[in-house]
């Protein structure tokens, strides 16, 4: 893969989006909105090359209006049903981001941490002429030297993270010693990625008795060896831990230095709360109360399962990542947890749903990008058929492929919720609910 492309690739994984380049939100020019509640500025280190916001000079009023927009357009068929974008306080719109992953480049003495992107194009003959195919010629290609652009007081990043990074850009030992590829910071636990099949033991103990961690905030340093960085980010069985606590609690949540966490708790709860009151409202009535059963795909650590545990229904909960599992056994307990692709899981799933015949089945779905795998599509709409069904989506465009699917097999979309998860980006989120009409 292309620096420049695994740069792209990477800003997504970061923000949990599904936007392709052409999937950029239409509306309102920043400057042409003045009456917001923040005006459109260049912000104070917040390189102009950097990919990373698209949304950086914009008012919060445009982009929000923008995002808005763009749900309506893509998911005009169910336009009656959607409701204002959620969003945070303007000052919150700052030093958001504790989660980062950024490309790591030695540059006069220093590490550079930021994202890469083209520098200059090169343009490349290519001679075929000695080729035996009759119509081969010179065809002219070009190729693009890259650079990593530093961005160690990016506004959206927390204050931690810019006094980190501004600490180990100077004292990291040089790319010589340490072939760092990749930095990644989760919280309290920060990951260096290194290309290469083994850590030289002095260098190990160098950054555990010459940096005292702790006083940056970071509870646990892992080293990542994988001597195919700039593919993919992290090797599956190229984690040690050289300092430090394996995983890290936070809000009664404990996550590891691979786990996916929403950004703002605050917008995070809000939706989880949307959702419980969705699957409670056709259960309850007065003096009587009805049982209902909740399984939870693509579950992370728990945050979400842990909430439809508090209801005191029966759980389960699928999840592909054993890290992510791990904690999930950690932060959640009497709940059946199914490590695998939820597809994989199905026969686990009727056999857990059969255990519970004749209760109402809810189903909550959070994907990553490429929306709902289609056997699992197929199965919640023509067996498992969940009375009710609340889907957050990363990606507007899956989510409507997904939703034109419920739609054919007799399922009413009732409410469809924007959040400004990601401010500052062109990204939104959006919550769906959903409810089986009769059956056919």
């Amino acid at each position: 893969m292309h620096p420049l492309n695994l740069s792209r690739s990477l800003n997504k994984w970061l923000n949990k989006v599904n936007f392709n380049e052409n999937d950029l939100l239409e509306g309102a020019h920043p400057l042409e909105e003045k009456n917001s509640f923040a005006e459109g500025i260049q912000l104070e280190g917040c390189p102009s090359r950097c990919p990373g916001c698209k949304h950086r000079d914009w008012s919060a009023l445009a982009s929000e209006k923008q995002k808005s927009d763009w749900i309506k357009r893509v998911l005009e068929p169910w336009q009656g049903v959607i409701e204002p974008l959620q969003r945070v306080e303007e000052f919150r719109r700052f030093h958001y981001r504790k989660k980062v992953c950024l490309h790591a480049e030695w540059m006069s003495g220093v590490w550079n941490f930021g994202l890469r992107v083209r520098k200059k194009p090169l343009a490349q003959s290519l001679d075929l002429s000695a080729t035996n195919d009759s119509h081969a010629s010179k065809q002219s290609h070009l190729s693009f030297e890259t650079e990593v652009i530093p961005i160690p007081n990016c506004p959206i990043q927390s204050k931690k993270i810019q006094t980190l990074l501004g600490v180990l850009s100077r004292r990291l030992p040089s790319s010589d010693r340490l072939p760092l590829v990749y930095l990644s910071v989760s919280g309290a636990l920060l990951t260096l990625v290194i290309k290469s099949q083994e850590i030289d033991p002095s260098l190990c103990h160098a950054l555990v008795q010459e940096y005292d961690w702790s006083q940056w905030g970071i509870q646990g340093v892992w080293v990542n060896l994988n001597p195919s960085a700039g593919h993919r980010v992290f090797s599956p069985r190229g984690w040690r831990l050289i300092w430090g606590k394996e995983r890290v609690q936070e809000g009664g949540f404990f996550y590891g230095p691979d786990s996916f966490q929403q950004l703002i708790p605050k917008l995070h709860q809000h939706s989880l709360d949307q959702v419980k009151e969705f699957f409670l409202e056709s259960h309850r009535s007065p003096g009587v109360r009805k049982s209902f059963v909740v399984m939870d795909l693509y579950s992370g650590v728990g945050r979400s399962l842990k909430e439809w545990q508090s209801l005191c229904v029966p759980t389960v909960g699928v999840e592909l990542s054993g890290d992510a599992v791990h904690c999930l056994s950690l932060n959640v307990s009497d709940s059946l947890i199914l490590r695998g692709k939820a597809s994989q899981r199905i026969p686990q799933l009727n056999e857990w749903k059969e255990s519970y015949s004749g209760v109402d089945l809810c189903a909550y779905v959070n994907p990553p990008r490429l929306g709902l795998e289609s056997e699992i599509t197929h199965w919640l709409t023509h067996q498992a058929r969940p009375l009710k069904v609340a889907y957050l989506s990363c990606s507007t465009g899956t989510l409507k492929r997904d939703l034109e699917m419920f739609s054919e097999a007799n399922y009413r979309v009732m409410r469809i919720i924007p959040y400004d998860f990601f401010p500052r980006t062109h990204h939104v989120e959006t919550l769906v609910l959903l409810e089986r009409k009769e059956d056919y």
